[in-house]
């Protein structure tokens, strides 16, 4: 009776977990192959997606948007260090390329992010939280469990 009953809220969650969609976009490692004087053909291969709006246009160009995605990194709180951690999808950008009356790339721009330099401090540690009660639950706990078999 039981089985059945984990067995069908296990297809129950299975079936009604969630369905997110996110714009066409590229990466940044295809961005960084983009160069000056390439064909917009050339730049929608390396990108792997068409334009996502039209921004501009004038009587000697085209401003196109695309959308790419940053690379970030998420570590492990009790094995933070600088350099490691496993890469995750970060936020999406904007990319902006003109292009002249010939199709050719002549401006490749994205948004600035604002860059915060203060570094919040908050009032409760949660960080610190955690390591404390993994420590105990580590090295406490079962040293009470066998003194108390013991005695």
């Amino acid at each position: 009776m039981i089985q059945r009953l984990i067995f069908y809220v296990a297809i129950v969650i299975t079936l009604s977990s969630c369905y997110v969609t996110h714009p066409r976009y590229s990466t940044i490692d295809e961005v960084m192959q983009l160069e000056l004087g390439m064909h917009l053909d050339s730049a929608n291969a390396i990108l792997q997606t068409g334009p996502y709006d039209l921004l501009e246009r004038t009587d000697t160009s085209t401003v196109y948007r695309y959308k790419y995605r940053l690379t970030n990194v998420r570590r492990v709180p009790h094995a933070q260090k600088r350099n490691s951690g496993m890469e995750t999808d970060g936020r999406f950008r904007d990319l902006y390329l003109s292009v002249n009356l010939d199709n050719e790339l002549i401006v490749i721009k994205t948004n600035e992010e604002p860059v915060n330099t203060e570094v919040e401090k908050k009032k409760v540690d949660v960080l610190a939280i955690v390591n404390i009660v993994s420590d105990f639950i580590v090295v406490t706990l079962p040293t009470l469990l066998v003194y108390l078999s013991i005695n």
